[in-house]
């Protein structure tokens, strides 16, 4: 749709007549349903929300005072058609792309700016689930005594699977790539990101309500 086609440039009209879709591609729903999904009593104006911004008229996101520009862009992708020849350059970049993909055990203790954890977060929160219920919360651990902690329980975990629990076809197949009990890497990292399930929600009155496929 364009502003032609409203017949008039009422940018805010064209958002509010065009639906958007979800991560499972299968529901309709606004842009601004996440927010209704987080408890706004508990996280007051962290809850990620939409403003209306009249010097761009456009819709953007915010997290507290701070606009979030990449939750606006995935919010608001609209389904566009390429052209056959687009379709085939993007899908072979996309490839090219995935086949850098790496499990990596060694990082660099160099610093990582906190707007491109966020961004990051803001894309892997956009991942499907079932019934669009996204039951997760990401936490970033950044102080050393944590992450020490963190690595000394997951190498005691480490030892038993390594010890006895895992049985020697996985041990022969872990052995080419040179993988132990040791992960120094987790306190060398200057920020771990553990992912956590929800199995239940809150409705604003209180009561549970089930996440499902967690």
């Amino acid at each position: 749709m364009t502003a032609g086609a409203a017949g008039a440039t009422d940018v805010r009209a064209i958002i509010d007549d065009t639906p958007i879709i979800d991560a499972d591609t299968h529901v309709i729903e606004p842009a601004d349903l996440f927010t209704s999904r987080v408890s706004v009593k508990k996280w007051g104006d962290l809850v990620p929300h939409v403003r209306w911004d009249e010097s761009s008229q456009e819709e953007v996101w915010y997290f507290g005072d701070k606009p979030i520009y990449a939750a606006g862009l995935a919010s608001g992708a609209r389904w566009h058609e390429y052209p056959p020849a687009d379709m085939l350059a993007r899908a072979q970049a996309f490839y090219a792309q995935m086949q850098r993909r790496r499990s990596v055990r060694d990082f660099s203790p160099r610093p990582v700016a906190r707007e491109l954890i966020e961004a990051c977060l803001l894309a892997a929160g956009t991942a499907p689930s079932g019934a669009n219920q996204q039951p997760w919360f990401f936490s970033l651990i950044t102080d050393p005594a944590r992450k020490r902690r963190i690595r000394l329980a997951a190498e005691a975990e480490e030892r038993e699977f390594y010890a006895g629990r895992a049985p020697q076809e996985w041990l022969d197949a872990l052995a080419p790539l040179g993988t132990d009990p040791n992960k120094p890497f987790l306190e060398l990292a200057p920020v771990l990101v553990a992912i956590f399930a929800q199995k239940y929600g809150l409705h604003a009155d209180g009561q549970r309500y089930s996440h499902y496929y967690v």
